[in-house]
Parts: C-alpha cells; structure tokens; sequence
C-alpha cells in the first residue's frame, strides 16, 4: 500500500510538471542545466574530459553561459592536455526514442516519445534522474610537493572514490541515470594512461528497461517498442586561436567543423570501421583553402587546428536476445544543424518529438555525407545553419524491449594529430618552402601539399586510436585485463629548490611490477604547458637537479618505466612503457633560493613579530602561518623554543640554501599560540669557503634570534 501512494503521489506531481510544460511551447534557445548536476573530470592524461551525471556533456553544461559565456563555448575534450587550450567538445547530446507510447504522466499517447539529454537543456530530476556518479581508480594520484607546498592539478580534478588496483584501467567514471520512459543507462568511461592508448575514452553504455521513471523508484512496467539512442557531437577547432585573439568569428562553435562519415551499411564501403570523423574545415576568412588548412598560426610557427576527432562502433547489440555485434549498427548517420534542426526540450510537445524521431533518429544513411558535400571549398559557407553541422548517429530502432530486457552499445571517442614537435616543424618548413619531403619519404610538389599530407597523418593517427581501442575492448571482455597496462605511477615527488640546486626526491610505487626498469625524470622550463627534456634515467629515487639556474622557473615530473617486454604497439613494440606524466607533472614553479649565508650574524626571522592580522603584508592568505629563516648556511639545525625553554619544534635545514620555511606548527602538528619564542642554529658539520678552501663556519657553531608571534 505505501509503495502505491508513493506512485500515485509522484505521477500527480510529474503530471502537474507536464501540464506546465504543454502550456509552456516555446523552447528555449538559452543553454541551461536544471536540477543537482554532478560531474567528474578524467584528468590523469594527454586526453581531458568533464562527464556529467546527466549522460551528455552539453553546451556550457559545466559552468552555465551566464558566467562564462565567453570562456567555455569549448569546453572538454582536451588533447593534448599538455599544452594549454586544446578544447575540442561544445555540447555532446543523446537522445533515446520510443513509439507509441503512453505517457504515465500526462495521460497522453504518443507516436513518438523521445527524451532529451542536450544539445542546450539537460532537465535533472524531471526528464532525466541520476542515480550515482563515481570515479573508480587504480590507485590513488600521487602527492605532489614543491617547496612543501601542494603543486597538482590532480588534487582538485581528479576525485577518486574507489580503489581498485586489479583494474586494467588508469581510471573508470561509472554513471547511472534513470529516465523518464523507464530506461536506466549505465555509462562507463574506461580510460588507459598509457602512451599508445592516452588519445581516447572507451564509453561502454548499457540501457535497461527497468520501468523505474522517477527518484522516488517508481516502477511503470512498460513493455517499448521501436527503441532509438541517439547521439550528436557538436565539435570545434582552434580553441588556441580564439584565446588568442586571432580566431575566425564563428569558428568557436564549430560553424566550419567538417563532419564525415565511414562505414555505414555494414562496412560495405571497404573501411575498417563504422565511425563519424571531424575535422577543421578551411575558413572563409582566410581567403585561401590550402594556406588554411591545419590553421597555422601568424607567425607561422605552429598549426593550432590539426587534429582529427572521431567516434567509432566497438559494439552494439542485435537485439535484446541477440548480443552480437550488429555491424549494420548504427542504421542512421547523417549530419544535423546544431541551432536549427529540432534542438529544443520537451518531453510534452508530441510534433517536437516527432520531428526528432523521424526526421533526424531513424532518417538513415545521407547519399553524401557533410565532408563530401562540402569538397574542396570553405566549410562555413555550406548551409544555412548559424550554429555549423553535428555529427549524428541513431541506433535501432529495437523492435521491443520487454521489461528487463537491455541493449548494450560500445564506443570509442578518440583524437589524433601530429605531436607538437613535428607540428612546429612542418609549419616552418611550408612557410619557409623548404625540407617539403613527406611521410613516405619522398618530395613534395609543393609546400601547401607538404602540409596538407602532414596534416592529414593525424587522420591515421585516429585510426589506430580506434584499432588499440577494438584490441583492448576484446581482452577485456574476454579476461577482464589489458595485456599492456602502465606501469604505476610513483606514490609521491617533492620539490625543493636549494641554493646550489634543486632537490627532486620520490617513493615507489604502491604496488610493484615485475618488469619495472627504473625511473625518468624530465624538465620543463618557464611554464609547465610546454615540452619537456629528460635529466635524469637511472633507479634511485632522488635526484639533485644542478643545472639549474638562478631567476628560472622550473617544472618537473617522474615516471616509472618498465623493460618494454608488454608493448606489442605496431609502431614501437618493445619499447619501455612509461606511468602517466600527469600523475606527478607540478603545477607551480620551482627555483634556486638566496645562497646561503657565511656568517652567522646574518641570519634574520621575518616577519618579526608576526602578526595573524597582517597576512597579506607578510607570506599572503594561502601560507598565512609562515615564518621564513633568512641567511642561515647551507646547513643547519633549527631548535625553536618557548621563552621558558620548552622545545617546539626542530627543523633540518640541509638544501643547501640561505632560506627555509616554519609554518608555526609543533612537533606534533599542534599550531602555536602568540608569544616571544627563540630559535636556535647550530652548524652540522664544517663549511667550506669555495673561494678560500678555509672551514668559513665550522661544526657547532650556534646562534640564537628572539622573535615574537601575535594571534
């Protein structure tokens, strides 16, 4: 009896919601997300996405349009994430179909029920219902360290809840949502960290009629029939140049994103798989296709849109008693406007969704596909659409699904490009006309043939993205594993900058790998968005860094590395795999600190006194406890005392610089209170001058300073 009125109460309140909504046409033009969105980033590698628990990836779902209008039109699908503004995705969108549906909510049937996820509205706890997201890692990311200070963007963005170290999968984002026509989908994204496998995201969806239409579990068995799923990707290109500066006008919404097409009709084609494909499409405001294709920057120093996206079928069910892979699957791909055709919400307005169903879900395969149309001229002068052309694709339609039955569909999202030194180096030599020789070796006719056959390599790039991603689907299914995982990552990396040098220290991994082979440490210079030089291979885990320069800015990360016996890439089988330099990449800089002092008498406290109400004329709100040792030698113990002689707290001082750091905290990580306190320093061991050769300091040597701390 409780169970009914709940439904029964739950249908009067969703049936008032559809009342609402059927007098409420108009629809929406504005990007919206409403109800309790919750997201998770993949961040661990070159490829970089946000998922939502609302299934799609909308335009501006992350943050809304009304405060970053101007910053996230691109936002998602990073790569490579090394470098600073590579966004490729404006809105993901999945829509999934039924036909003659009664709706247990309004009260009405219809030909067509289609729920929406996007392309601009996404209607949490209403159309949609999530019931978790949760990210599922192998191990957790490392503790990264720079002058003792956090100095990982993994601490913010990657939100681990469950350790499993037997996964295969550097991390797993796992959600599930209920709709409104009693489907519950299962998402999983797979990802892999590893070199050969860092460009591309496994999406492995499971849809179920469970009958469950709403948060409170309310059941509505309902056998369905002729069901679709649906999906668009809106994409664009050149996220680098619009931040820039120098951008086309409209190219940051994709208006001349080129969408193709491969192997509908069961691969009857010839191609290997059956996948939609996107592109930069040269613009109109260049005035000159070949120059523009790739986009090279003014000063012809890089190309910032090179890249190929695509999205490729691993798998989709027959049907719901037959789970072989269907290779006619998916019956429809064609390409959509992304601001005209039939974009707008409501799960009410029945000739919406009946335009949606079958005018767009089920309209089968285009005679010529979005590329092919276009040919050789300007993409955004093709077609009326303001917005620039989705890719779409529609599965099914299945002809029922009976309560309990489920449909399993497998994709891969992928990118491929040229990496970013033969990037730079293919533009100069077209812009220099000269070294015009090809992939294959030979010479080219032209530079604008140079760099269009270059540019086009990413294309192959793409396809072995999708071939290591079929390869990985099957072991899985079949043993649950990859044959190749990276290696793990090490635990933690500190940082610190010394005066002669700076000190790079790491622990193992938590679990050990029988083919490891040792640790790489590699440079950045400046910032960390940039390329990296390798300085140290070996099988300790320190390591002193004096190379460095004083007034530089310097960036690091660690690796493990194996032997290379579980890498069977076509490409560079037997080569050593490396663990992800994301996992301890440090986001701020280190530097050499002041050298270290020669007499005693030099040393300072600063600030003293300290006061807690002047934190930001001291060391600023983010280290407000700090206390800095200025001019001490370059090595030394620091006792800190009360004013009747109780310890604190000791500190050695062995970097071999003139500073070091006291967050005003005790030996047992207690903070103090206000009072006069007394430091005492004491050499450890003799100092030699470099220039004289004489013991400068010599060990036991000591000194006390007074200061006072104000709480």
């Amino acid at each position: 009896m409780k169970n009914s009125n709940n439904r029964k109460s739950g249908l009067l309140f969703y049936a008032l919601l559809a009342g609402l909504l059927l007098f409420g046409e108009v629809q929406t033009v504005k990007a919206q997300v409403s109800g309790p969105q919750e997201i998770k980033w993949m961040w661990v590698g070159q490829l970089r996405h946000w998922f939502s628990n609302g299934l799609a990836e909308i335009e501006y779902g992350r943050r809304g349009r009304a405060c970053c209008e101007n910053t996230d039109q691109i936002d998602g699908l990073i790569y490579p994430a090394q470098f600073a503004n590579q966004n490729h995705n404006v809105a993901g969108v999945m829509w999934i179909g039924t036909t003659d549906y009664d709706d247990p909510v309004s009260n009405e049937n219809y030909a067509h029920k289609v729920v929406c996820m996007g392309s601009r509205v996404l209607n949490l706890n209403t159309e949609i219902y999530p019931e978790k997201i949760e990210m599922i890692g192998r191990y957790d990311h490392p503790v990264v360290l720079v002058d003792n200070a956090p100095a990982s963007d993994l601490d913010d963005r990657d939100e681990v809840d469950i350790i499993d170290p037997d996964m295969s999968e550097d991390r797993m984002v796992v959600i599930r949502t209920h709709t409104s026509i009693g489907i519950t989908v299962t998402k999983k994204v797979r990802y892999f960290a590893q070199k050969n496998h860092e460009n591309f995201y496994i999406y492995d969806y499971v849809f179920k009629n469970t009958g469950i239409i709403d948060n409170n579990g309310t059941v509505v068995q309902k056998d369905l029939k002729d069901v679709v799923f649906h999906w668009q990707h809106r994409l664009a290109f050149g996220h680098e140049a619009f931040v820039q500066g120098w951008a086309y006008s409209n190219q940051n919404y994709g208006r001349n994103a080129v969408n193709d097409v491969i192997g509908e009709n069961g691969l009857t084609d010839g191609s290997e798989f059956r996948a939609s494909i996107n592109w930069f499409g040269p613009h109109s405001g260049s005035g000159n296709f070949l120059r523009d294709i790739g986009q090279p920057n003014p000063t012809n120093s890089k190309m910032v849109s090179a890249q190929y996206v695509g999205i490729a079928v691993l798998h989709a069910d027959t049907d719901v008693d037959n789970k072989a892979d269907d290779i006619f699957q998916p019956k429809t791909t064609k390409f959509m406007g992304s601001d005209r055709d039939d974009q707008g919400v409501n799960q009410y307005n029945a000739d919406l969704m009946s335009r949606k169903y079958t005018k767009h879900m089920t309209a089968g395969h285009l005679p010529q596909s979005h590329a092919e149309l276009i040919g050789e001229s300007f993409a955004d002068d093709y077609g009326d659409d303001n917005g620039g052309y989705s890719a779409a694709q529609g599965f099914g339609p299945y002809p029922l699904m009976k309560h309990g039955d489920s449909i399993r569909i497998v994709l891969v999202e992928a990118i491929g490009s040229l990496d970013i030194i033969t990037n730079k180096q293919v533009t100069v030599n077209w812009a220099n006309n000269e070294n015009l020789i090809l992939p294959n070796g030979s010479e080219a006719s032209s530079a604008d043939e140079y760099k269009r056959t270059w540019v086009e390599t990413g294309k192959d790039s793409l396809y072995k993205a999708f071939r290591n991603a079929k390869r990985i689907f099957n072991e899985i299914e079949t043993s649950g594993v990859i044959s190749d995982p990276a290696p793990p990552a090490p635990t933690s990396f500190s940082v610190i900058g010394g005066g002669d040098r700076i000190q790079l220290k790491w622990t193992p991994p938590e679990t050990a790998f029988s083919n490891f082979a040792g640790y790489r440490v590699y440079r950045g210079v400046d910032r960390p968005d940039t390329t990296f030089q390798l300085i140290y291979d070996g099988t300790e885990t320190s390591y002193d860094d004096k190379s460095a320069k004083r007034g530089v800015d310097y960036y690091y990360y660690v690796v493990t590395y194996d032997d290379g016996s579980t890498n069977t890439d076509v490409t560079n089988s037997g080569t050593p795999l490396e663990s992800s330099m994301f996992y301890t990449l440090t986001n701020q800089p280190a530097t050499l600190k002041r050298p270290p002092g020669k007499k005693l008498s030099e040393i300072r406290v600063v600030p003293n006194p300290y006061n807690i109400r002047a934190q930001e004329l001291q060391f600023g709100t983010t280290t407000q406890d700090r206390i800095a040792f200025y001019g001490l030698p370059a090595n030394c113990k620091i006792k800190i005392f009360t004013e009747r002689g109780d310890l604190v707290n000791t500190i050695i001082h062995d970097d071999g610089s003139g500073d070091e750091t006291w967050e005003q905290l005790t030996s047992s990580r207690q903070l103090v209170v206000s009072g006069v306190y007394i430091a005492y320093f004491e050499v450890m061991q003799d100092i030699i001058d470099q220039n004289s050769g004489s013991i400068s300091l010599k060990k036991g040597d000591n000194i006390f300073r007074r200061f006072v701390i104000i709480r």
